[in-house]
């Protein structure tokens, strides 16, 4: 205002000069003359923030020495010095053949557990029904054929003993079929004989049994008990093979005559023999038959029946298990290969092939190539105002002050480092971007900002004093100053201060006082 009041003056005639160079002299002293801080300033809107400006070295973010968490011998080098390595790259790895095929194996066991829980998950498929459908049919049809069979061969067991007994004995037995038959041919041992005819009733009895039995209504218990009437049976045709054996021909009997019963005796005993075989075979195809038919049905009702919780519970925990095992092996198979965890550069490999290597031992050593940090040791006065995360403009003293780099708070050190008797703490800072400039050892200006706000109303802090625990300023108003109260916000270290309360955008105050906010 004052300023364009002497333009206006200044464009008067000679006759007002004389105010018109008072006016100048009040604008020069009201605003400053060039190279002069001006006596007030205008309140404006603006941005205000604060900084802590440190000292700082540039190091690579890591080293980093790798070893082998197993023994082993050496059987592939993939790195030399000086080669530049990413993450996951590897280095070197131990023979593993061994520990691979298990890994693989336990993978299939995975896959296998996997689908079945898959199956149990989803239901038998139409064509998984289909098959055990057709291999129940199938079961049905061999038991049926089984016991066909077994019916057959106890119908023909029952006709080989009753010619055994009723054909081939009864010819050597006068009234065989009644409660005292008699042996016809003489042999030397009379006990022998006796057994003979008691025996021969025992056999009339076991027939007749025999012939009353059905066989169609239990054909496996009716089956088994025609067993043990065949070798009781057995057991009788060996006695009688025993008389003829001793029978010799005579006046009564040719000698034709006692080989025909020796021959007659001896094809019974072969055809009882015969069917005892026989009959158990088929006994058994029947079992067999019967279990192959319990177990086409269960298969088939399970197909055709929703899992239960407890079997998908079962079948989930094989596979975790399976899973568990697998996991293992795989981490048993990392342990054998040597991988670089950063972007990097070699700087030292002592690995050769075919060295046996100990568990534990530095084989490999790396230095970060990506990233590099810088560690500045700050005094305590500003340590408080630092965080983790706030961002600071770097310069390097290699170029020059335009050249700027972003970076960021990464680690504040929580203990003091005490330099020359003063304690500091160590803040490390990372670089945003990576940047082929960069080496290690440089050295680094950082100006971190701590805090900032934008659009804000400012003054210069030197036109703020306290008096009594208040903050005021020297307002400009109508060609005097008047003491106003404010309120203010942060202060910046650029040397304006927030103002919240108390002044206006435009208004005027006085740039500084003997009791000027510090």
């Amino acid at each position: 205002m004052l300023q364009t009041v002497r333009v206006q003056f200044l464009t008067h005639s000679y006759a007002y000069s004389a105010t018109a160079v008072a006016v100048v002299i009040l604008a020069v002293w009201l605003f400053g003359g060039k190279g002069t801080q001006p006596r007030i300033v205008e309140v404006r809107r603006g941005e205000v923030k604060n900084e802590v400006t440190v000292t700082g070295r540039v190091r690579a973010s890591q080293d980093i020495e790798l070893a082998f968490e197993r023994s082993g011998t050496v059987s592939r080098v993939f790195v030399d010095v000086g080669t530049h390595v990413v993450p996951g790259q590897t280095l070197v790895m131990l023979s593993n053949g061994d520990i691979a095929a298990d890994r693989d194996a336990a993978l299939g066991n995975l896959q296998s557990e996997q689908a079945k829980l898959d199956a149990l998950m989803n239901g038998a498929r139409p064509e998984q029904l289909a098959v055990n459908k057709a291999e129940y049919d199938a079961a049905v049809a061999s038991a049926s054929d089984a016991q066909q069979t077994l019916i057959d061969k106890y119908n023909d067991a029952y006709t080989k003993a009753d010619d055994a007994i009723h054909n081939q004995v009864d010819q050597l037995l006068s009234s065989p079929r009644s409660a005292s038959p008699t042996l016809n041919i003489n042999i030397g041992d009379v006990n022998l004989a006796q057994a003979i005819e008691q025996g021969r009733v025992q056999m009339e009895t076991i027939l007749s049994t025999w012939r009353a039995e059905n066989v169609t209504s239990q054909p496996e218990a009716v089956s088994e008990r025609a067993r043990g009437y065949l070798v009781s049976i057995s057991q009788y045709l060996e006695k009688v093979a025993g008389a003829v054996n001793q029978f010799s021909a005579s006046a009564s009997y040719s000698q034709t005559t006692v080989d025909g019963y020796r021959s007659s005796v001896s094809t019974a005993r072969t055809n009882v023999n015969t069917a005892i075989v026989n009959l158990s075979t088929a006994l058994q195809g029947l079992r067999t038959a019967d279990n192959s038919l319990e177990l086409a049905l269960r298969e088939l009702q399970l197909a055709q029946a929703p899992a239960r919780s407890e079997d998908i519970a079962g079948q989930q925990a094989r596979v975790t298990q399976a899973q568990a095992q697998l996991d293992g092996k795989q981490v048993s198979l990392g342990k054998t290969v040597l991988t670089s965890p950063i972007y990097a550069i070699v700087t030292r490999q002592d690995a050769k092939v075919g060295q046996s290597v100990t568990a534990q031992v530095p084989l490999v050593t790396l230095i970060s190539s990506s990233q590099y940090e810088m560690e500045a040791n700050v005094p305590e006065a500003d340590i408080a105002r630092l965080k983790v995360g706030q961002t600071a403009k770097v310069t390097l003293d290699a170029y020059s002050s335009d050249v700027v780099f972003d970076a960021h708070v990464t680690k504040i050190d929580p203990a003091e480092t005490m330099i020359d008797g003063v304690p500091t703490y160590k803040v490390t800072f990372q670089f945003d971007k990576k940047d082929e400039r960069l080496r290690s050892g440089m050295t680094a200006n950082l100006d971190v900002l701590t805090e900032q706000k934008e659009n804000v109303l400012a003054v210069p802090s030197r036109a703020v004093y306290s008096r009594d625990g208040k903050k005021y300023v020297r307002k400009y108003v109508h060609s005097t100053f008047v003491e106003t109260e404010v309120v203010i916000g942060i202060r910046g270290s650029d040397g304006y201060v927030e103002v919240l309360s108390g002044l206006s955008e435009g208004e005027l105050v006085e740039n500084g006082s003997s009791t000027s906010l510090n």
